[in-house]
């Protein structure tokens, strides 16, 4: 794909030292892959090639190169590492993805706030793509002019016109009118890193965007039976994550949230009412479906609120006969819920003469118990984030029940 030439099977054999049988098998999965980019693969005597728009041929080019960085990187880190970029180097040139990560510093200098990841990786892959492309000669796109009503954010639109001039003068090429387009959907799309607010006016949030978490927010609390719509910092933080969001939807840009596995099971319930809120306000809004991945970042923005809403509440801690351990974990869940109350700490024999004693909301434990009328958590004793989670999903999945 990132050759202009046609290519024999017997050419790609050789190349990848495999047999030609091989090379057939991987050509057939190559064509089933290529369909859902309404691109071809054309077998002539001369040899293999792929056809399409260009358009398309970029959309096929950004899922390799996505798929590749989320296969080889560490996807808590926020940046693309030593392995990837060499990796990108040796298929695109270590002078397009040095440039690349030059254009990028100089987009968040000028609109002063960091991206964050993924969005980060999203535009990485279409510059570095588009720089890939423009100097091919299958290059060519729509040349529509780019009116002004189709840009609601003009101060991104000013940095998208300038990533353009800077490519068109390293490369030395003329780029159509649609290509600034494209950069600025890529911005406006764009999640900010937590905390940092641009100075420029053109991204403050919309009525439609506060309507759309707002009801988000007091949807989902009704389904989980907490109340957190009160909570300012949530609503602040939803409705500017939702702007992005919405604007993602429109331009069909994907991210990929690589913390979704462990949402979903970590924090199940939480995800389920996000998703069937969701759901509702996808029709009500008129939007296309909105990915588990998107999902999965609000339910995180949910969770945090749940976590500071939850009252204060009696814990029965069962631990081993430690006390080491015992004090240790006793002291991580008051950090974690300064406001809990630990009304006991005992070993699995004592449990149920403490609760004839005591009145307890939840029982938290680091060993396994017989089946006990009250909700049990068990937890390391270290009493990590996983744990937190673990307790807070306990919490809300009998408050809905």
């Amino acid at each position: 794909m990132l050759s202009p030439k046609s290519s024999s099977i017997s050419e790609l054999a050789d190349k990848y030292f495999i047999s030609r049988a091989s090379i057939v098998n991987d050509l057939k999965t190559l064509e089933a892959w290529l369909h859902q980019f309404d691109l071809t693969l054309l077998k002539s005597r001369v040899g293999t090639s792929i056809k399409g728009s260009d358009q398309n041929i970029r959309m096929a080019m950004k899922a390799l190169v996505l798929k590749s960085i989320y296969n080889r990187q560490d996807m808590m880190e926020s940046r693309l590492d030593e392995s990837t970029l060499q990796e990108l180097s040796e298929k695109f040139g270590q002078q397009a993805v040095h440039f690349t990560l030059q254009l990028i510093n100089f987009i968040e200098q000028q609109l002063q706030y960091t991206i964050s990841d993924p969005y980060y990786i999203n535009l990485f892959t279409h510059i570095l793509v588009l720089i890939h492309r423009s100097h091919s000669p299958m290059y060519k796109t729509d040349a529509r002019a780019v009116t002004m009503s189709r840009v609601s954010d003009h101060h991104a639109w000013q940095v998208s016109l300038a990533v353009i001039e800077r490519i068109e003068t390293a490369y030395n090429t003329i780029l159509v009118a649609e290509e600034s387009h494209s950069i600025y959907q890529y911005l406006v799309s764009s999640g900010k890193a937590g905390g940092e607010t641009p100075q420029h006016d053109d991204s403050l949030i919309s009525e439609r965007e506060t309507r759309f978490a707002e009801a988000l927010i007091a949807r989902v609390a009704q389904r989980i039976n907490i109340e957190i719509t009160t909570d300012r910092n949530l609503q602040a933080s939803l409705s500017s994550h939702i702007k992005p969001m919405l604007n993602r939807l429109r331009y069909h840009i994907r991210i990929k949230n690589p913390l979704l596995h462990d949402i979903q099971t970590e924090l199940g319930t939480v995800f389920a009412a996000v998703k069937a809120v969701i759901s509702q306000l996808t029709q009500e809004y008129s939007l296309d479906e909105i990915s588990d991945d998107e999902v999965a970042y609000l339910t995180v923005h949910i969770q945090a609120a749940i976590e500071n809403s939850i009252k204060v509440k009696r814990v029965l801690l069962v631990c081993s006969s430690g006390l080491g351990t015992s004090q240790l974990l006793y002291g991580r869940i008051i950090r974690a819920f300064p406001d809990w109350k630990i009304i006991d700490i005992v070993p699995g024999k004592n449990i149920a003469d403490s609760l004839k004693r005591h009145e307890c909301d939840v029982v938290i434990s680091t060993i396994r118990l017989e089946p006990l009328e009250k909700p049990v958590v068990y937890v390391s004793a270290l009493f990590s984030a996983k744990d937190i989670a673990r307790v807070t999903e306990c919490l809300v999945s009998n408050s809905i029940n």
